[in-house]
């Protein structure tokens, strides 16, 4: 289902970046969004400008308790493909407390 699903109460670090396959020149303005339950809490969000990769990255810390869930969502001005290796995107979730 794409998301994590916390099954204890603590705090929460959030990490979501992507990065694009391809060299890019449209100046459209592209973003990567970290959701608690459906919701937006965290955005990182600009025009791309001039030619080259995108790369957005987000980072929250969050009070969350079982059965809350996060996801991430990407969006475009324009059509991209995100590059999937791992080292260049990635979502991570660590409890911290």
């Amino acid at each position: 289902n794409n998301r994590f699903e916390v099954t204890e109460a603590g705090y929460y670090r959030v990490e979501a970046n992507f990065n694009t396959f391809a060299s890019y020149t449209a100046t459209n303005s592209y973003e990567i969004n970290i959701e608690i339950n459906g919701l937006p809490v965290k955005y990182s969000k600009w025009n791309h400008i001039g030619s080259g990769q995108i790369n957005r990255a987000v980072t929250t810390v969050e009070a969350l308790s079982p059965g809350d869930y996060i996801q991430i969502s990407v969006r475009g001005g324009s059509a991209f493909s995100i590059n999937y290796a791992t080292e260049l995107t990635s979502f991570v979730v660590e409890r911290i407390r």
